[in-house]
């Protein structure tokens, strides 16, 4: 699970923890808990389960990892993907 302070975009950032992502937020911008799981060696993001209504089972975005231990998928995330 990742998580985000915008769900919109074709670079989201996700931040590995919920406080991470808040720190990065705008003054009362809520934070989403997004259903994925990152494949660091292969830089991908994909479904937690492989069983989310109206997603596709073989998606998967690419990633570009940063310092902070955040990434930014280079694809838009499916919104079956909130959680919240």
């Amino acid at each position: 699970m990742l998580y985000t302070p915008t769900r919109q975009g074709d670079r989201i950032r996700l931040y590995p923890t919920p406080e991470a992502a808040q720190a990065h937020a705008r003054d009362g911008q809520a934070i989403h808990a997004v259903a994925v799981n990152l494949d660091g060696i292969a830089r991908y993001l994909t479904p937690v389960s492989k069983q989310v209504p109206g997603l596709d089972a073989g998606w998967r975005s690419k990633v570009e990892l940063h310092e902070d231990g955040s990434v930014t998928a280079r694809e838009s995330i499916p919104e079956p993907l909130f959680v919240n």
